[in-house]
């Protein structure tokens, strides 16, 4: 995603989180993932600080109301980790990338069937 087209994206996106907090509440699958979204692009424009805020936020909230073998805290464990590198704190970093690892690997992946 361009920097340019970013600012277009985190507009609705905060929008969309104001509707998923009426919607859903904040401990909610929409809300968090409409956070980790935000986290995201935050991150790319280089607002690390905020973006790690709400990277954990998301995190909390799916650790709340996802298994704990979910694809998605993976997610939000690996954009933590890569962003406390970023942030200058590898300890942090190399604990949340070992936990997004040990996460993605009791993942069960569908089965595909050949005819």
């Amino acid at each position: 995603m361009c920097i340019r087209d970013s600012n277009g994206a985190l507009a609705s996106l905060r929008t969309s989180l104001e509707i998923n907090e009426k919607k859903h509440g904040q401990i909610s699958k929409q809300y968090a993932n409409t956070l980790h979204l935000i986290g995201v692009i935050l991150a790319e424009k280089g607002d690390f600080e905020e973006s790690f805020t709400l990277l954990e936020k998301a995190l909390s909230i799916r650790q709340k109301v996802l298994p704990e073998t979910h694809a998605d805290i993976g997610s939000t464990l690996s954009e933590l980790g890569s962003l406390a590198i970023l942030r200058n704190d590898n300890l942090q970093g190399i604990e949340y990338l070992s936990s997004a690892a040990v996460s993605y690997t009791h993942l069960t992946l569908p089965t595909i069937y050949s005819v």
